[in-house]
């Protein structure tokens, strides 16, 4: 019983840069402006929320990195041993 396994280089290339992209399209500088003149608790409220959510946001982004350059290492990898692979069953 035979399985394989087959991976589609481009394809994985290509929906690792989507995530790229949309990693650095994603704004974390919402409500900056909110507080200006207010001095309601509600205004300073909202500001630490959004420093919160700007610190989650750029972790985020950085988990993000992280994972594709994993995932670029393993399909290299798996590319090279798919090269050697198919060189030594070729002789």
């Amino acid at each position: 019983m035979s399985k394989e396994i087959r991976v589609r280089y481009q394809d994985v290339e290509s929906s690792i840069n989507q995530i790229e992209q949309s990693s650095e399209s994603f704004d974390t500088q919402m409500l900056q402006q909110l507080k200006g003149d207010n001095v309601l608790e509600v205004a300073d409220q909202l500001e630490r929320i959004n420093q919160e959510l700007k610190e989650i946001g750029e972790a985020y982004k950085e988990i993000l990195r992280m994972n594709n350059q994993a995932v670029k290492t393993s399909v290299q990898g798996l590319e090279a041993q798919d090269v050697q692979l198919s060189g030594q069953m070729k002789r």
